[in-house]
C-alpha cells in the first residue's frame, strides 16, 4: 500500500489540551484481498503426520484518489509530556480507517 496525502487543518488549544482536525486528498495504490478462490488439503511430511489446508485468494491492485479526514488530540500533563490519540478515515474504493495512541515527549507548546 502506497499513499500520498495533502491536508488542510487547524489547531484548537488550551493549556492542557490540543486538537488538530484536518481534511484532505489522498492518492495512491492499494492491494485488496477479495474472497477465497480455492482451498486444497495437503498431507504433512513430518513424523507427526496430520494434514494442512492451503488457501488461495484473489488480490486486486488498484490506484485511488480519496478523501481523508483526520483528527489528533493531545492531553498535556506538563510542558514536556502528553498523551495523544489520532483518528483517521480515508474514503476511496475500499475505505481504510484506524487510530493510534502516542506519547509526546518534548516541548509541547
Amino acid at each position: 500500500f502506497q499513499s500520498l496525502a495533502f491536508f488542510y487543518g487547524y489547531e484548537f488549544s488550551t493549556n492542557e489540551f490540543k486538537v488538530f482536525p484536518s481534511i484532505g486528498l489522498s492518492v495512491g495504490q492499494a492491494i485488496w484481498r477479495n474472497g477465497m478462490v480455492d482451498t486444497s488439503v495437503t498431507k504433512s511430511t513430518s513424523i507427526f503426520g496430520g494434514t494442512g489446508t492451503n488457501y488461495t485468494y484473489h488480490y486486486d491492485r488498484y490506484n485511488f484518489i480519496g478523501v481523508l479526514a483526520n483528527i489528533t488530540a493531545i492531553l498535556k500533563f506538563s510542558k514536556y509530556f502528553g498523551i495523544g490519540v489520532d483518528l483517521f478515515f480515508n474514503q476511496h474504493r475500499n475505505p481504510d480507517y484506524g487510530f493510534s495512541l502516542s506519547l509526546h515527549i518534548g516541548r509541547l507548546e
